[in-house]
């Protein structure tokens, strides 16, 4: 079955690339120099979430090694706070931390800690998960330092970031 998704994947993916292609071939203002360095751009954003998921995968054997979920976990449930008022918190958290980080890196970071916890309590996982990617998104578009602000401006340079900011 493995098997199967993985061609699946690859078969998307190899679909995905060749109607890029097919696009930047009928598009005007093309030239080789834009195709290389596009494919010199995409090659620096892969290696970039490359590094970050190896770096989550040694964080996540580090932090197993050294048993800080099950402690966390231990400690979480062992308050005498409602669960919903625990999840509440940690939902802010995540709001929090959306407004200076990266999702990924968020996610990368806490949810080897949080997660057991979590679980622990009773919560669905999967609501949990969901949960999370909606609150770090909120986070992402929240001044002042939300990363989507500042994407924006990326994108239109001639836009001041006080104009991206709600008023």
């Amino acid at each position: 079955m493995t098997a199967v998704w993985l061609s699946l994947l690859s078969v998307g993916g190899a679909v995905a690339a060749f109607v890029t292609f097919v696009m930047f071939l009928t598009s005007p203002g093309r030239s080789l120099k834009n195709f290389f360095n596009s494919l010199l751009e995409t090659g620096k954003t892969t290696s970039m979430l490359m590094l970050i998921i190896l770096a989550a995968y040694l964080l996540g054997a580090l932090l197993a090694y050294g048993n800080v979920p099950t402690i966390t976990a231990e400690f979480i449930t062992g308050l005498t706070l409602p669960r919903h008022v625990i999840m509440a918190l940690v939902l802010v958290l995540f709001i929090i931390m959306g407004c200076f980080l990266d999702g990924l890196a968020i996610i990368v970071i806490t949810i080897p800690i949080l997660f057991p916890a979590i679980i622990s309590m009773g919560f669905n996982p999967i609501w949990f998960s969901v949960l999370v990617v909606k609150l770090i998104e909120i986070g992402q578009i929240t001044p002042p330092f939300g990363m989507c602000v500042f994407a924006i401006h990326g994108v239109a340079p001639q836009v001041s970031l006080g104009d991206t900011l709600p008023r």
